[in-house]
């Protein structure tokens, strides 16, 4: 036995330390070594056995174990036994590795106690070991898992950090919801927590929250696997996009506790998807709407693409295309050896341009422009070629007719001798067609420079063309000149020069240009230029000589229709003879109207109608023209309408005479082909962009025969009609419709027609004008007297005039109802109560003065309760005058009548005035009606003015005689001066007060402007009204006026409306002033004055229904004036002439003015517009022309010289009409009774008019052949 093995059994029994050392940790070996010899040490049979070696042939020594255990864990094992024997309490215990028999490694604990002597001193070592190879491989198995577990945790966390995925589980019943930090939380994101599942349903987007709900209760109740896209609203309000799969862990009862699951931010991967599609979608779109054919192929030729147009340019489906390898169905079988060189080539090379020919499906074969390319992958490698396919049949048929063009041109240019040329400035070369090398007369092969193409040209002709060259080349101006030069062989040649210029960057590189031989038409032209100015000639003197025959024709007939006129009148005539008087009357009148429509179609012929624009009043315009045809109209028993619209302005700018004769001209053709039923004028307006311009619009229609469609064009042609039955029923010479649009396109119009036969017509035109002054509403002074009336009833027959009467009070927001018969208007008053009663007196069943009488006895409306204006259509009313006056009707008034006169008709009403007996009887000695409220009217009038001094201030005696009447009868018993210039009027202004001034502006010495001033400068005490009379013409007249001190203003010729207004305005108190005066409403007055020679129903340039209109129809008053007009003004022209030739143009002027607004109270329309056209002209040479609304430097002595010639000629007319047909004898002679009708004719009593009649004729008629 080994000592070591001796002493420690000995050691065990004596030391409890050692054998607890044993019991503890000799598990697989024991070994003891002596300290002190340390070569021997002693192990027992396990240490060996665990080894792997055979214990009875190992040595017991240290070398033994030391040669086997790993070196680092020797000297390892050697440090840590040296510090054991140094320090007891360090222990001594690590693991070492041994080298097993087989090879192996075996792990071994290895523990020692070191066994001490009485000092102290370590003499032995205990050592024990415990295999621990397994634990150890468990363990380095586990910690390398572990740290493979912490690597794959490592790159998890870095997957689902990067692709923003996190998870998430679910547990039930809580219904608790757990999420990592890479969720996104309701707080934050990158937090981990937890919170009710319903709370993170919260977050879903609410479109999409049911939709996720119901996934998640299927996976959490069923098990369902959970694979779900949805939105969620992020804490800031973003919006992105996830995607939740999940799946459920079921428990062993089988119930679901739990689900787990991820969840990824897939916002960006949804808007790419999106974007995908979109650009899928874009594309196959594209393909489909391409024009041209478009096809792909892969790399193994196989069709893989055929888009739309591919389709239905060969006819193919797309079926029958794709997955086609070549050759392919359009391939023409001809044209496969050159389309499979193109398709090889486009497979090795990847691209190229290609002109092939395809076929259809039916055959036919067509030409194609391909353009191809390739497709590559990321790799480089070509994948798919494409192609653009161009279907270019079009093209080569272009091009075959461009060539075929070009050939033609090439021989046009050679029989029109024109060709073309360019000159390049940059390089100085000039190129030249052989057109023009042929024009030249040079060779084919001449090659032109600047130099010696001008020399071609004659020394005028170049001079002129260099210029024109140089101009283009500066500033681009294109030229085209006829020139003359001289070719190579000496021959004079007309050409034309044609140039234009091309710019580069403002500056010029190139010109360019036509050259053509125009020798030969020249020549043509010349002649034919001679021709035209020869015929124009004889044409001129055509029209020239039609248009003096017309003139000389006239004055015959006129003498012939007064005379038969005052024949008409002659009470010694038996009813035969009036009735062949008559015929001729009428036959001379449609004379006369044929002749003045060929004196202006041949003055429009001969280019010698001009127009003379001039300020109109609108107004005025349609009284004049409703006067002419109301004869007409009345006789056919039609009713004339008349509607302006409220923006039309009252104050235009344009040829009265010439738009007159248009609108009478439509109106008078409405009339002669309209037999039942009405003809209504329309005046339209709209502005324009330009200031101070507006566009009128002026329709007339009729509820005629009507015009079929195939007629509506021929029409408008001379001396044409419908057919020519038109000419037999109705007569005329088809020239008013001819004359109307050629006038009216001198003012830039034509004429529309707009009928159907059976449906009347309607005649329209519209035409730019200036225009000035508002619409009638803007020009009322007396606003707040109508917006007194409260409530008006229109009884009317005719709903268009009702409706027209409606619109204008609605428009002065007084209240209106209408009714179309009388029974329906009494109804109405037992109902309701009015203001004023407006009744027309032609209706059916029960007409206007029946039910008038009824109002007035049945319902007990007097006078007083109920204020009653009377409208009709008549022409003569005195008859109907005499039948109204019992009834109490306080005014009459013509139909129709526009807003002005419905205007202050209804202040007039308003303020006081009636028609009574006694008014309407005063010139027939019927005595007044007094009884009851009939009386009112009678009592109104009577009541003298004794204490009103009225001022009236003119130049012109005519006019003082017609104001102080109108002023008489508007206030009886007034006292009235008169002063002919401003002078007096200042005089007698300064030692009296009068109550109101009429002045007129324009008077010689001084005139109405400073005369205003003065009187204002002297006024000490109450201020004197003062009105103002103008004759309208100068622009900012009314400014003026009322500048210098003038409260009032009034345009000549005086409105009696417009008069009797302005003395209401200021004359007050209004009600006990003065009633509306019969005048007023164009009623006839007799008057008290002595029998006067009677006034023909015609007079020559004198509208004589104007002219009474002016003077309330007093007869006696307007033959008066007529009278004082021919032996003040017959000089006139004379008068004017001279002053001109003495230099005194403003006394020209004032002799003009005069005339104008005499001519106009007068009814002498054409005689005031020459004086207002020769105003103008005078103004304009005194320096005035900008104030008339003159150019006054387009202003010329021939102007002047034709205005004065055309004033002298109407101021000569007139005159003589009023020495013929108005005699000095104003005693009216004795009326025979009516005799019966006499057997024969008694000729005595008319031979010495007939004789008369026969010498004008044949006086006028022998100067004509002259």
């Amino acid at each position: 036995m080994n000592y070591l093995q001796q002493e420690l059994d000995q050691l065990v029994k004596t030391d409890s330390r050692i054998f607890a050392f044993i019991r503890q940790g000799a598990l697989d070996g024991l070994w003891y070594w002596d300290i002190e010899q340390p070569e021997n040490e002693w192990m027992d049979a396990r240490f060996w056995a665990t080894l792997g070696y055979d214990p009875e042939q190992m040595p017991h020594r240290a070398s033994a174990w030391q040669d086997i255990i790993f070196p680092e864990d020797l000297a390892r094992a050697t440090e840590n036994f040296h510090k054991h024997l140094a320090d007891p309490s360090h222990p001594y215990d690590q693991l070492v590795r041994y080298r097993h028999r087989d090879g192996s490694t075996v792990w071994v604990r290895c523990r020692g106690l070191a066994i001490r002597d009485a000092d102290g001193k370590p003499t032995r070592m205990l050592g024990a070991h415990n295999d621990v190879t397994a634990e150890h491989t468990a363990q380095q198995q586990l910690k390398d898992h572990l740290a493979q577990l912490e690597e794959k945790t490592a790159k998890l966390e870095a997957v689902l950090a990067a692709s923003q995925i996190g998870v998430w589980s679910i547990t039930q019943p809580e219904r608790t919801i757990t999420w990592d930090r890479h969720l996104l939380t309701p707080e934050e994101r990158g937090t981990p927590g937890s919170l009710k599942f319903q709370q993170a349903l919260d977050m879903i987007h609410p479109n999409d929250r049911e939709r996720a709900e119901a996934a998640y209760e299927a996976l959490l109740a069923h098990g369902i696997e959970l694979d779900e896209e949805y939105r969620v609203v992020l804490p800031n309000g973003d919006e992105r996009v996830h995607r939740s799969r999940g799946r459920a862990r079921p428990q062993v009862d089988g119930q679901n506790v739990r689900a787990l699951g991820t969840v990824q931010d897939v916002t960006d991967q949804v808007e790419a998807r999106l974007a995908l599609e979109q650009s899928r979608r874009f594309s196959e779109q594209l393909l489909a709407n391409m024009a041209d054919g478009f096809s792909v192929v892969d790399a193994q030729s196989r069709q893989q693409v055929a888009n739309k147009a591919l389709c239905k340019m060969t006819g193919f489906s797309e079926a029958e295309l794709l997955g086609q390898s070549a050759p392919f169905p359009y391939w023409p079988e001809e044209a496969f050896e050159t389309l499979n060189a193109a398709f090889g080539t486009m497979l090795s090379v990847g691209m190229g341009d290609f002109e092939l020919m395809f076929k259809r499906k039916t055959g036919e074969r067509f030409p194609v422009h391909l353009s191809t390319g390739s497709l590559c992958d990321t790799t480089g490698q070509v994948t798919h070629y494409f192609a653009n396919i161009t279907d270019i049949s079009a093209r080569r048929e272009a091009e075959r007719q461009l060539k075929r063009a070009h050939a033609f041109l090439n021989q046009t240019s050679r029989v029109a001798r024109v060709g073309g040329w360019e000159y390049d400035l940059v390089s100085g070369k000039i190129e030249w067609t052989d057109s023009i090398r042929e024009i030249h007369e040079v060779p084919l092969d001449f090659e032109p420079s600047y130099e010696k193409a001008m020399a071609f040209y004659t020394p005028e002709t170049g001079v002129q063309l260099q210029q024109a060259v140089a101009q283009a080349i500066e500033d681009g101006t294109p030229y085209g000149l006829d020139v003359q030069m001289i070719t190579a062989t000496g021959k004079l040649l007309w050409v034309r020069a044609v140039g234009n210029a091309e710019f580069d960057n403002g500056r010029c590189k190139r010109l360019f240009g036509t050259f053509q031989d125009i020798d030969e038409a020249k020549k043509i032209r010349e002649a034919l230029e001679q021709a035209r100015a020869e015929a124009d000639t004889a044409n001129r003197s055509k029209s020239e000589f039609l248009a003096n025959m017309s003139h000389e024709i006239r004055t015959p007939l006129n003498s012939v229709i007064g005379f038969s006129d005052l024949l008409r009148q002659s009470s010694e005539l038996n009813e035969t003879q009036r009735n062949y008087v008559g015929y001729v009357n009428q036959s001379a009148k449609s004379l006369l109207d044929l002749l003045n429509d060929i004196l202006d179609f041949s003055k429009i012929e001969a280019g010698k109608l001009e127009l003379s624009p001039e300020q109109i009043d609108l107004d005025d315009l349609t009284r004049q023209i409703i006067d002419v045809v109301r004869y007409k109209t009345n006789e056919k028993g039609l009713e004339l309408l008349l509607h302006i619209a409220s923006e039309v302005p009252h104050v235009i700018h344009a040829d009265p005479i010439r738009l007159r004769q248009v609108l009478i001209n439509l109106i008078s053709n409405a009339i002669k082909f309209t037999e039942a039923g009405h003809i209504r004028i329309d005046i339209s307006a709209e502005q324009t962009d330009t200031p101070g311009i507006s566009e009128l619009g002026f329709a007339v229609s009729d509820t005629g025969c009507g015009i079929a469609l195939d007629q509506q064009e021929r029409i408008f042609d001379a001396f044409t009609q419908e057919d020519a039955s038109t000419t037999r029923k109705f007569g005329g010479t088809g020239l008013g419709l001819s004359i109307s649009n050629r006038l009216l396109n001198l003012m830039g119009s034509r004429l529309e027609l707009d009928s159907e036969p059976g449906q009347g017509s309607t005649f329209s035109f519209r035409v730019r004008l200036p225009s000035e002054g508002g619409r009638a509403l803007d020009r009322l002074a007396d606003k707040a007297v109508l917006d007194s009336i409260h409530h008006v009833l229109v009884i009317d027959d005719n709903l268009n005039n009702g409706k027209i009467i409606q619109d204008m009070l609605d428009l002065v927001g007084v209240r209106c109802t209408t009714v179309d018969n009388g029974p329906a208007a009494l109804t109405f008053l037992q109902q309701q109560a009015v203001d004023i009663a407006i009744v027309d007196y032609q209706m059916p069943v029960m007409d206007g003065l029946e039910v008038i009488r009824r109002i007035r006895q049945q319902l007990n409306l007097g006078a007083e309760s109920l204020r009653i204006m009377l409208l009709h259509s008549l022409v003569e009313d005195v008859q109907l005058r005499a039948q109204a006056a019992p009834l109490g009707i306080h005014k009459m008034a013509n139909k129709p009548i526009d807003s002005r006169q419905l205007y202050n008709a209804l202040v007039a009403l308003k303020l006081g005035g009636a028609l009574a007996e006694a008014e309407a009887g005063r010139g027939n000695g019927a005595a007044p009606a007094q009884a009851g409220e009939d009386a009112i009217a009678a009592s109104a009038v009577a009541t003298p003015q004794t204490d009103l001094r009225i001022l009236l201030v003119d130049d012109h005696p005519l006019n003082l005689i017609l104001a102080r009447h109108l002023v008489a009868e508007m206030l009886p018993g007034a006292h009235i001066e008169e002063f002919s210039g401003g002078e007096d009027a200042v005089r007698y202004c300064t030692e009296n007060t009068p109550d109101l001034v009429l002045m007129d502006v324009q008077m010689p010495g001084m005139n109405g402007y400073d005369a205003t001033s003065q009187i204002r400068a002297r006024e000490s005490g109450r201020r004197v009204p003062i009105i103002a009379l103008t004759a309208g013409t100068l622009k900012g007249e009314k400014e003026r006026c009322l500048q210098a001190g003038m409260d009032d203003y009034l345009v000549k010729p005086i409105d009696i409306d417009a008069l009797h207004a302005a003395l209401v305005r200021w004359i007050a108190p209004a009600a006990a002033l003065m009633p509306i005066p019969a005048s007023v409403a164009d009623e006839v007055v007799n008057g008290d004055a002595a029998p006067e020679t009677p006034l023909p129903s015609a007079l020559p340039g004198i509208d004589l229904a104007a002219g009474l209109r002016r003077v309330a129809n007093n007869r006696a008053l307007h033959g008066k004036l007529l009278r004082h007009f021919r032996d003040g003004h017959r000089r006139d022209a004379e008068t004017i002439s001279r002053a001109l030739a003495e230099g005194r143009w403003a006394d020209a002027r004032l002799v003009a003015h005069s005339v104008k607004g005499v001519a106009a109270n007068l009814g002498a329309e054409r005689l005031g517009s020459a004086a207002a056209r020769l105003e103008a002209r005078l103004a304009a040479g005194d320096g005035l022309g900008d104030d008339l609304g003159e150019d006054s430097g387009q202003d010329s002595d021939q102007h002047l010289g034709e205005a004065l010639a055309v004033f002298a000629g109407a101021l000569e007319e007139v005159i003589g009409g009023l020495d013929e047909f108005l005699p000095d004898d104003r005693q009216e002679p004795d009326r025979a009774e009516p005799q019966p009708e006499a057997e024969a004719p008694n000729l005595d009593a008319v031979a010495p008019l007939l004789s008369a009649i026969a010498r004008e004729v044949e006086s006028d008629l022998g100067a004509a052949n002259e």
